[in-house]
């Protein structure tokens, strides 16, 4: 497994100011980030600058809910999830945390994806190569709260 360039690894101080909204929302101050992952152990909220990573661990909140205010982070600061449990096909559970995950609620991808073997979890057990050091995984850039989405639409 090759190592990751983790600029920093924190642990979130404050949660989200509005729980109930899902995904990645710009404040003056940062982003408040909420993720529903009711079978995750933890859920990591990753940001990039060049090959640089910034971990911060979410809290749990509420009903399988992760949550933070992240400070610091501006509209086009590109971001993914990492989230860490139990690695079960069986169970359906495929929790891997070498794996950058996609947020579903964000309004706009940079990159794209490339069909290759390290961007998959695993099958019997997780797949532990780094692909998004890589240009295998796209991120999402953190976006104003009134953007158009990809549809042209607004959220």
């Amino acid at each position: 497994m090759t190592d990751a360039p983790v600029a920093a690894e924190e642990v979130a101080a404050s949660p989200a100011r509005f729980p109930q909204r899902f995904g990645v929302h710009l404040t003056e101050e940062g982003v408040d980030v909420v993720v529903h992952a009711p079978q995750a152990g933890a859920v990591r909220f990753c940001t990039f600058d060049g090959p640089n990573e910034r971990q911060v661990k979410l809290l749990a909140g509420a009903h399988g809910t992760w949550t933070a205010h992240v400070p610091g982070v501006g509209a086009g600061t590109r971001y993914g999830f990492r989230t860490y449990g139990e690695f079960s096909r069986q169970a359906g559970r495929a929790f891997n945390p070498a794996k950058l995950l996609l947020d579903p609620y964000a309004r706009g991808i940079v990159g794209e994806f490339t069909n290759a073997p390290e961007s998959y979890p695993g099958t019997d057990s997780p797949d532990l190569r780094w692909a998004w050091c890589s240009p295998l995984c796209p991120r999402y850039p953190s976006t104003p709260p009134n953007a158009p989405t990809s549809r042209g639409r607004r959220p």
